[in-house]
């Protein structure tokens, strides 16, 4: 299949009520599929023909420490299986509380391919590891043609892109090993209790896979908010026997440095290059 990487996309975004935060349908060039951001709040009285349609869809679980979760599905009807869900959350039939679903609609699509393409995106976000995913079972025995497996591919490739541009890199891999070829954008942290390897990409400051993280915490910072992530980190086995598991992207060095070394520290001095330069003589 040809790859479609280096070919440049075209997104319009269609602000249904006008309102950003409202309902966004979103479009890409040469693709019949319309993607849908709705508001968990906007979706009884959305009378709008798209969510009608069959598809698969990404609901949006954010926790107070900004954590990701996501429920992926299939449906043959976009609006009555978003309903069904919140009737179960009300019931106490599921414990997670969405924000808003991300739908991928077409009036084309089968249950065998909506079944495949559920089945693909589960694996494929397990594998990233940007959320934790809550989808339980799918369907592993979809019997589908390959011709037809093929052709969804492009359906799974415009889809990590629409999700990316309305913010949400689910599908796609923290870091890219090409970049962790680059020695000039790596930094190291590395003392008594901690030895960790970092790296700066276009989303932030990224601790790399083997990272290993002090055993111990001081008194003061055991009431610390960065302290509560760390302890999320081992909850998700992001961190294991006091390792990382997998890269991991922090929202700046001094948060990874804190939680690496088990104290407050200043990321700005700790993380040095190959050189021995730190991280904040280089950004100065």
């Amino acid at each position: 299949m040809q790859n479609n990487e280096n070919f440049s996309k075209c997104i319009e975004m269609h602000l249904i009520n006008g309102n950003p935060d409202s309902l966004v349908v979103a479009e890409l060039s040469n693709w019949d599929t319309a993607a849908i951001r709705i508001p968990r709040n906007e979706i009884n009285a959305c009378k709008d023909d798209h969510i009608t349609k069959p598809g698969v869809y990404f609901l949006i679980c954010k926790e107070n420490d900004n954590s990701l979760k996501v429920y992926i599905g299939e449906t043959n009807n976009i609006k009555t299986r978003l309903k069904k869900h919140i009737k179960d959350y009300d019931n106490k039939k599921e414990d997670y509380y969405w924000i808003e679903a991300i739908a991928f609609v077409n009036q084309h699509l089968s249950k065998d391919k909506t079944s495949y393409l559920e089945m693909e995106f589960v694996r494929i976000a397990k594998e990233c590891k940007r959320a934790k995913i809550l989808t339980k079972n799918t369907n592993k025995n979809v019997v589908i043609k390959d011709s037809i497996k093929n052709s969804l591919q492009e359906f799974i490739f415009n889809a990590k892109i629409v999700l990316n541009m309305l913010g949400y890199k689910i599908l796609q891999p923290v870091i890219s090993d090409n970049i962790k070829t680059k020695n000039d954008v790596y930094f190291h942290l590395k003392g008594r209790k901690a030895d960790a390897a970092a790296v700066i990409t276009n989303e932030g400051f990224v601790v790399l896979k083997g990272s290993t993280i002090s055993k111990e915490v001081t008194k003061s910072f055991l009431k610390d908010n960065r302290n509560k992530k760390r302890q999320m980190l081992f909850d998700e086995k992001i961190i294991k026997d006091f390792k990382f598991t997998k890269d991991y992207i922090f929202n700046s060095p001094s948060e990874a440095a804190s939680i690496l070394n088990g104290n407050s520290t200043n990321g700005q001095r700790v993380w040095l290059n190959k050189d021995g330069k730190s991280f904040g003589s280089l950004n100065n």
